[in-house]
């Protein structure tokens, strides 16, 4: 179109490819949750809201781009610098704020369900009451910038428009120091659970990824001061607006790896098992057997009386001993989709054995 800019070309073309991404990576998600029967939880509500807020950015965007967004001012129509000036006052700001908030949310709301501490949660409200008064803060400054609110298209002789510079630098700092202290929260708790060290440095990794959003507000941040240096709104609107979207597209893709992983256990691990199979020659994985091929060594233990009638999946043995008395020993097995997320149903009973395992089923 004739009122594109290059830049604005290019912006327009960093759009299409991540809103692709993104939603591909959300449909994900909820196939993730529609093969676990998990409820629709309130972390995935929140992470559709960004998603929202963000196409409505991009939608802005685009108008921008129609209207010479990424040209120099004195280059631009009167018409054209009142659509950008309409643009930057209220409707990207706002889009911004919600989807930023909103992936705040989705993260908090999602170590909530991921850690049942009392202490962790209480940490995780306390952040999302944070993040909620910044919220409300900040809309009243962006719907108060200038005085009546369209005095930047519109000017009147007693209407006013404050300067922005103060409000930039203190809402990206705000936000990331909010991320960094998001990022950081679950480490100690996560280096204190009892699991395997190579568990514990793959969900390390897995949440270092939000360290990436913090490099891109670094980022807007030299921006934004390179934007006030030379002041020309029109020139600077493409890239502000690439970075507030990467903060933006890269923040759901954080909130919504953690949620894919029943997706990799049902069909990527499979492969990954197969293929270590078919490289070491073997038929069956190391320190997997066939049960039909295990025989008890102690040919005077027998098992019966298994009930296997509770909704629960509760399996109950009694083992005879070498003397032939019945023992009172119950073991008590639950079988769960998600043992991290979701907490014991039974307390177990003094005189019981309560175990909590992931279970892998093949046919052989």
């Amino acid at each position: 179109m004739p009122g594109r800019d290059p830049r604005g070309e290019t912006l327009l073309r960093w759009m299409i490819a991540f809103t692709v991404i993104v939603g591909v990576i959300l449909l994900l998600r909820l196939w993730a949750a529609r093969l676990m029967r998990r409820s629709f939880y309130l972390d995935d509500l929140f992470v559709l809201i960004a998603f929202a807020s963000t196409i409505t950015f991009e939608g802005v965007a685009v108008w921008a781009i129609d209207n010479g967004a990424g040209k120099p001012q004195a280059d631009l129509t009167p018409e054209e610098l009142a659509i950008q000036a309409k643009i930057l006052v209220l409707p990207s700001s706002i889009a911004w704020l919600v989807g930023t908030v909103a992936i705040k949310f989705s993260v908090l709301w999602l170590y909530t369900r991921i850690f049942s501490t009392r202490s962790f949660k209480n940490w995780s409200y306390s952040l999302m009451a944070l993040v909620a008064c910044y919220f409300v803060a900040f809309l009243a400054v962006f719907m108060t910038i200038c005085k009546p609110i369209d005095q930047l298209w519109n000017p009147v002789p007693w209407g006013s428009c404050r300067d922005t510079s103060d409000q930039e630098f203190t809402s990206i700092s705000f936000n990331l120091v909010v991320d960094l202290a998001i990022f950081v929260l679950p480490m100690p708790w996560l280096w204190g659970l009892k699991m395997p060290l190579r568990n514990k440095i793959a969900i390390s990794v897995m949440f270092s990824i939000g360290l990436v959003t913090i490099g891109v507000m670094c980022w807007r941040l030299a921006a934004t001061k390179d934007s006030i240096a030379h002041p020309d709104a029109s020139y600077h609107t493409t890239d502000i607006a690439l970075i507030s979207l990467l903060e933006l597209w890269l923040g759901m893709i954080v909130a919504s790896i953690p949620t894919l992983a029943p997706l990799l256990q049902r069909y990527v691990k499979p492969v990954i098992t197969k293929v270590t199979m078919h490289s070491s020659g073997s038929r069956y994985p190391q320190n997997q057997y066939k049960l039909s091929n295990y025989k008890e060594s102690h040919s005077s233990r027998r098992y019966k009386n298994i009930d296997t009638t509770n909704s629960q999946y509760d399996v109950k043995i009694y083992a005879n001993d070498l003397q032939g008395s019945t023992q009172g020993l119950a073991i008590t097995t639950e079988c769960t989709h998600d043992p991290v997320i979701e907490p014991p149903r039974d307390i177990p009973t003094p005189g019981q054995i309560h175990v909590r395992r992931d279970i892998e089923s093949q046919n052989w």
